[in-house]
């Protein structure tokens, strides 16, 4: 297996795995002594301007465990229908930005991981200290991409 998108979770170079969008995962199963539980799949909401990756040309996957919306569909029923493990955005939108997101999560009840995808920034930790404070339920850091400062995530 070769290796794909490079990232930085603050200041630290990390390499994601390739993996062909049309594969199916692989659940994996927890024994225990009494019964086999399936492992379910991580559930992924990217929130950012669908109607403009889809004029871009971006084909979204719609039948995997990722959930793509708008800032406008964040609200308490669509997290607690779409119930994500984690939830992605970009720093920036024509729209909104990830502090705008911050809140609106933290006003709908998530209490789970949100990630910032951002071109290097000059001092994320001040950023972060800003996220935390309006969005304290929230497990928020950011992913810091090569790709995103060259060709942008929204």
């Amino acid at each position: 297996m070769g290796f794909g998108i490079k990232y930085f979770v603050m200041g630290k170079k990390n390499v994601l795995p390739k993996r062909r969008p049309d594969s199916v995962p692989v659940v994996p199963t927890v024994t225990s002594q009494t019964k086999t539980v399936a492992k379910s799949p991580t559930v992924v909401l990217a929130i950012g301007e669908v109607s403009q990756w889809r004029h871009t040309g971006r084909n979204l996957p719609w039948d995997s465990q990722i959930t793509f919306a708008g800032f406008d569909d964040v609200e308490a029923g669509f997290i607690k229908r779409i119930n994500p493990d984690i939830v992605l955005s970009p720093l920036l939108c024509r729209s909104f930005d990830c502090l705008d997101l911050a809140r609106s999560l933290q006003n709908s009840g998530f209490h789970g991981r949100y990630r910032i995808m951002s071109p290097r920034i000059p001092n994320p930790t001040v950023v972060l200290k800003e996220l935390r404070s309006v969005g304290p339920s929230l497990d928020i850091d950011m992913i810091m991409d090569s790709i995103a400062a060259t060709q942008g995530v929204n």
